[in-house]
């Protein structure tokens, strides 16, 4: 198949939100267009990367919570076709709540791929993994599973630092879609903290030399000394951890799961 584009805007304003998506083929003309807008509460409400299937349909997830500080008790997957109105599937979580989910779709099947962590209560915590098929033709549920983790796999997988609870810690970087039906989720330990300007660990502290580099320091003809032009100011410590791989097999089921054990950090920068 061609390589087909999506580019999408979405515009939050008093309570709606308003989508716009267009499709593109391989040398840039356009193929769809298509906006719509709908009731949106962006903290109770999370709305999942749209993707775009091989013929140009769009598609995205949609959660919402009663309050901003409880996971998700809704789930419902919009399927927006070329030239049709934009349809809304409900999928039932069976009294568990969701944490914020990740979309996929698999071109050999012509299928939907939810997946999202969950929990029993309402805390930030992970009791397994969600994943749900959804038919993209009949727009049907076609199966669904929750993935329990044992208490060994809970301890292996619970994020190392920051807040222990943060939703976005359970949040899937990417979902790999395998020829045979399988899915591989892939997930980063990823935080990040705030570090005092007066802290004696923070690097741009004048008290803690050795640290610094060349970069830290200018240099001030009028005193005819080195200052550290970092002093006093506070920095942003990004942290990636340990990633974490988990393959669920074409009939739902864990097939294995592994952890790369790693630890870096970088200040005032999250690309490395």
């Amino acid at each position: 198949a061609l390589p087909i584009l999506l580019v999408y805007k979405r515009y939050v304003q008093r309570g709606d939100i308003r989508v716009m998506a267009k499709v593109y083929d391989n040398r840039l003309n356009m193929l769809d267009s298509s906006r719509f807008t709908f009731d949106y509460k962006s903290r109770k409400d999370f709305l999942s990367e749209s993707v775009i299937d091989n013929e140009g349909n769009v598609y995205f997830t949609a959660q919402h919570r009663s309050s901003n500080n409880k996971t998700y008790t809704t789930l419902g997957l919009f399927i927006c076709r070329k030239n049709a109105e934009v349809k809304q599937v409900e999928i039932p979580l069976q009294d568990k709540r969701l944490l914020q989910s990740t979309l996929a779709f698999d071109n050999n099947h012509k299928r939907c791929i939810i997946t999202a962590d969950y929990s029993q209560n309402s805390k930030y915590r992970s009791d397994g993994v969600f994943i749900a098929y959804i038919d993209a033709l009949s727009q049907e549920l076609l199966q669904q599973h929750f993935v329990a983790f044992s208490d060994s796999v809970k301890t292996l997988l619970k994020p190392s630092g920051g807040n222990a609870y943060d939703e976005e810690d359970y949040h899937p970087d990417f979902v790999l879609v395998k020829k045979n039906g399988a899915v591989v989720i892939v997930k980063e330990d990823a935080y990040e903290e705030i570090i005092s300007a007066y802290n004696p660990w923070n690097n741009s502290m004048i008290n803690n030399p050795g640290v610094f580099t060349p970069a830290d320091y200018y240099y001030s003809p009028y005193q005819s000394s080195f200052y550290n032009r970092n002093y006093g100011r506070s920095r942003t410590r990004y942290y990636n951890n340990n990633i974490n791989i988990i393959q669920i097999d074409s009939s739902l089921q864990n097939q294995w799961l592994r952890v790369i054990a790693k630890n870096q950090y970088a200040e005032d920068e999250d690309s490395y």
